[in-house]
């Protein structure tokens, strides 16, 4: 699934990469990587 979401990133990207929307395929990646690795320092969330 990170592999796929990866892929579509760049390919939403290729035209403009500061677009709301590859900014928004980027954040599916980084949701992927995290609902597979979630003990990744990327993915550990904190409570105050």
């Amino acid at each position: 699934m990170v592999t796929e979401s990866i892929k579509k990133a760049e390919e939403t990207c290729a035209g403009d990469p500061v677009s709301g929307e590859c900014r928004a395929a980027w954040d599916e990646v980084e949701e992927a990587y995290c609902k597979d690795h979630p003990e990744a320092d990327e993915c550990r969330t904190y409570e105050d």
